[in-house]
């Protein structure tokens, strides 16, 4: 997994191969470093999720023209919402809430529906405009980049004793789905990356998924200008 820390895109290792790499304890993890406040259940719930993922799917549209693909992104969210508000009641959870956690699936449509009018106004005029255009578009990539510029360094570090007595500095980092992965300062100018979904919301796979399928779906059903 790669973050974006100071202009400079970073690779983590997964924390387990980190742990066994450096023969650390199995506590050794971003929980140790970070904290986040419990998540509502409603996001474990994969049966609300996948059912308000779908229901948003299933209203894509056949044809969408290029210049209603923002419109559209508002539209799939607001479903989204609205199915998981349905089921808020016995999970005691705040509109407010799940206003802040499905905004996260607008943060990561709006940007491969702007790459998609980008890339339709430059091949417009081609016969096959539309397999250019899907061509180019690499939903996946797209969301990665998006979720790489959401990474968050905390400078402050805690030191950290290794078993082998080597003295570290570490230092969470956070995206939009909460604690992330761990800066490990070994030495002057020397780091270390590891990433742990430990503390992460517990919807980010799903928000992942449905990110890209909505995103790819988007780009198969649009239909440009002259059309």
């Amino acid at each position: 997994m790669k973050f974006l820390i100071e202009g400079q895109l970073v690779t983590a290792q997964p924390i387990a191969q980190f742990r066994q790499a450096h023969q650390l304890p199995d506590t050794f993890g971003i929980a140790q470093f970070a904290s986040v406040l419990p998540y509502n259940p409603i996001w474990s719930n994969a049966t609300i999720l996948t059912n308000a993922g779908e229901r948003a799917k299933q209203t894509v549209p056949h044809h969408i023209k290029i210049d209603q693909l923002p419109f559209q992104v508002d539209n799939l969210v607001s479903i989204f919402r609205t199915q998981i508000v349905q089921h808020a009641v016995p999970f005691a959870i705040g509109v407010e809430e799940i206003e802040q956690v499905t905004e996260h699936l607008r943060d990561f449509l709006l940007r491969p529906a702007y790459k998609l009018i980008e890339l339709e106004y430059s091949y417009r005029t081609a016969e096959d405009w539309h397999n250019r255009v899907l061509a180019e578009f690499d939903m996946e990539a797209i969301y990665d980049t998006t979720l790489q510029e959401t990474s968050q360094l905390d400078y402050a570090g805690q030191p950290y004793e290794t078993p082998n007595g080597e003295q570290w500095k570490i230092r969470p980092i956070h995206n939009i789905f909460g604690p992330a992965a761990l800066e490990i300062e070994t030495g002057p100018d020397t780091y270390l990356y590891t990433h742990d979904e430990m503390l992460a919301l517990p919807a980010a796979p799903l928000i992942q998924s449905l990110s890209i399928d909505l995103g790819n779906k988007l780009a198969q059903n649009i239909t440009n200008i002259r059309q």
